[in-house]
């Protein structure tokens, strides 16, 4: 019987020691399964076009992030395509200003080009909302219009998220501020 009740003691205490081990571990490893989480994907290019379009890099990663998961082939059940999911209508109206040729909703999957596109509406919205980020993304989401009758009619209140009259774009304004402050803390926090 004391054999067994040793037995017991020294089980749970390697349980206990085996337990603190793989706590240790993860703490030391916590970083690398953040980076994980919240990655830096496709960089060349989203720094490039958010530095040419003047807008934070880590909102750039936090819409595509909340858009596709970084899945350049991602297409939605509206038709949205690509990185940053760009409507092929307003890809278009884009690729035209921005003189690309060619263009078709297979252009989109090119993730240089849809970060390209998607940036470039990005800093259009943010000029249009005077820097407004939570309206410039969730027209980004919903569509400017739609927005713009939002604060014309209902004068919805963007800073609480609370008036927002689509339920999926309070979720996704929701989803890219999250996704923001993770970043920054992420990658701002090391230097």
């Amino acid at each position: 019987m004391i054999v067994l009740v040793n037995k017991k003691r020294f089980t749970g205490c390697i349980s206990v020691i085996l337990i603190l081990i793989i706590l240790v571990i993860g703490l030391l490893n916590w970083s690398s399964f953040k980076k994980a989480v919240y990655p830096l994907k496709y960089s060349d290019y989203v720094e490039k076009y958010a530095e040419n379009y003047k807008i934070d890099k880590y909102l750039v990663y936090s819409i595509i992030k909340a858009e596709s998961e970084f899945k350049f082939n991602a297409r939605s059940e509206k038709g949205a395509v690509g990185l940053m999911q760009i409507m092929p209508s307003t890809g278009k109206e884009i690729a035209q200003k921005l003189g690309i040729e060619n263009f078709s909703e297979e252009v989109l999957l090119n993730p240089e080009i849809n970060i390209n596109i998607g940036c470039y509406y990005l800093s259009y919205l943010l000029n249009k909302y005077d820097g407004n980020i939570k309206t410039a993304v969730a027209a980004y989401n919903a569509g400017y219009g739609n927005v713009d009758n939002w604060l014309a009619v209902e004068q919805i209140d963007f800073l609480s998220g609370q008036e927002i009259p689509f339920g999926e774009t309070k979720k996704y304004l929701l989803k890219v501020e999250k996704n923001l402050d993770n970043y920054f803390n992420i990658y701002e926090g090391e230097k």
